[in-house]
């Protein structure tokens, strides 16, 4: 996790425990890749290249099954493992730019047919039609939907833009970004070098590829990518990591200067553990304030209310507004006002109003976003996510699911109290509506 604290918007929502093994997995993947273009492997029959090749279209598959954006840490392996054999010039390998990229692409595609196959295979075999908008999100649909005319090039610009924003304009105010910038900042600068000595400028484009991949990222899902999307950036971060010391250890050098660059990379991982530590922290605080409140809930229905009854709950529950004051960088600032004059003179307009506010320009998101604005409507559209929190603390309540109770609730309530004030929870004849606001 320390080889960027940006793994902290994804380690803490539940059940994502998953998402290190798929790191595991996609690092396979791209291995078997590349083993089939091992030249011993070449020279043998057909078969056994075809063996390591569909062995990484199926790890792919499985990865992309803990998260889809696997694909792109995938993808940035592969042109970082090609960038390492043209640069330290491994001849038992093939280095033909054309086949890496017709296999390596031939398995991004195919792995995505694959999990499309999946999924529907699933959807009829276990009768899940009720469920397939949740179980075909961020899949092959959202990127189609650029092509039918619900999307316009408008929509595309916006989501270039925003993504730009928040992957190299948010370095002004966001340490993971600042880090992630620097990164690519030495890959690139270390290929325009290598490039030039050696006269090979496919290691440039390597490095390009490595680069440009995640821009693919939005334009598959449909909307700029969220933090928690972002796997790709820690590896990017450990091999800039890889070539400065590569670069140190060839030089062989000593004395000062190694000692300066040792006191620099010790104080960057302080740097690193103290900001994943913040974020963390900041999480256990929002946990309990989550976990306090649903159980202050708890009490009150089940003191005065018949608790056999569904739940229906509606509205946004906010965090509160002093966990929130590490999130955003204060009007202020310095570095807020760099960011405001990046966007405003040169980007889109909303995409400060979106992100700016009073308090000042909100940069990390994870951190920021409740547990129970999220669970209210998570994935079925409405609160199933918050009746099993309640199970896993020691409460059971039984869900409503009846969409068209949640309706007649947020029109019921639209101007009534919010929760915790006196009437923000109504009983009905067959359910019992809770008020979140928002």
């Amino acid at each position: 996790m320390i080889s960027s604290p940006i793994t902290t918007e994804l380690a803490v929502w539940y059940l994502q425990n998953g998402v290190f093994i798929g790191y595991g997995v996609t690092a396979l993947a791209a291995w078997f890749l590349t083993e089939a273009f091992r030249r011993e492997k070449l020279r043998r029959l057909l078969p056994d290249r075809t063996r390591h090749w569909a062995a990484s279209v199926l790890l792919l598959t499985v990865a992309c099954g803990f998260y889809e954006s696997f694909m792109i840490v995938y993808l940035v392996a592969v042109f970082l493992v090609f960038f390492l054999l043209r640069v330290y010039e491994r001849e038992e390998y093939d280095r033909r730019v054309s086949g890496w990229l017709l296999l390596g692409s031939a398995a991004a595609i195919l792995s995505v047919l694959l999990r499309f196959v999946i999924t529907r295979f699933l959807i009829w075999w276990f009768h899940l039609e009720n469920s397939r908008n949740v179980l075909e999100s961020r899949g092959i649909h959202e990127f189609l939907r650029w092509f039918d005319g619900s999307r316009t090039w408008d929509d595309f610009s916006f989501v270039m833009q925003e993504f730009l924003v928040k992957y190299y304009v948010n370095g002004a105010v966001y340490l993971p970004i600042l880090l992630f910038v620097m990164a690519v900042a030495v890959i690139l600068g270390f290929a325009v070098c290598l490039s030039w000595k050696k006269g090979d400028f496919l290691i440039l484009a390597s490095a390009l590829g490595a680069v440009g991949v995640p821009w693919l990222l939005p334009i598959l899902e449909g909307r700029v990518t969220a933090y928690r999307s972002s796997q790709y950036i820690p590896l990017v971060c450990a091999f800039a990591v890889l070539l400065i010391l590569g670069e140190a250890q060839k030089r062989k050098v000593r004395g000062l200067v190694k000692g300066l660059g040792v006191f620099l990379m010790a104080a960057l991982l302080y740097r690193q553990i103290y900001e994943t530590g913040k974020w963390l922290y900041l999480d256990v605080r929002k946990y309990e304030d989550t976990k306090n409140t649903l159980e202050d809930l708890a009490w009150v229905i089940r003191s005065s209310y018949d608790s056999s009854k569904p739940i229906c709950i509606i509205g946004a529950y906010q965090t509160p507004e002093s966990l929130l004051e590490e999130t955003y960088s204060p009007v202020w600032s310095k570095k807020t006002m760099a960011v405001k004059y990046v966007i405003l003179h040169f980007l889109d307009d909303r995409i400060w109003e979106k992100y700016a506010s009073d308090e000042g320009y909100f940069f990390a998101e994870t951190p920021r976003l409740s547990f129970l604005e999220w669970g209210a409507t998570a994935f079925y559209g409405f609160d199933r996510e918050i009746i099993k929190l309640w199970e896993l603390l020691g409460y059971r309540f039984t869900e409503d699911g009846n969409l068209e109770h949640y309706e007649e609730a947020r029109e019921l309530m639209k101007e009534g109290p919010v929760w915790p004030e006196k009437g923000s929870v109504v009983e009905k004849e067959d359910h019992i509506i809770v008020n979140f606001g928002g």
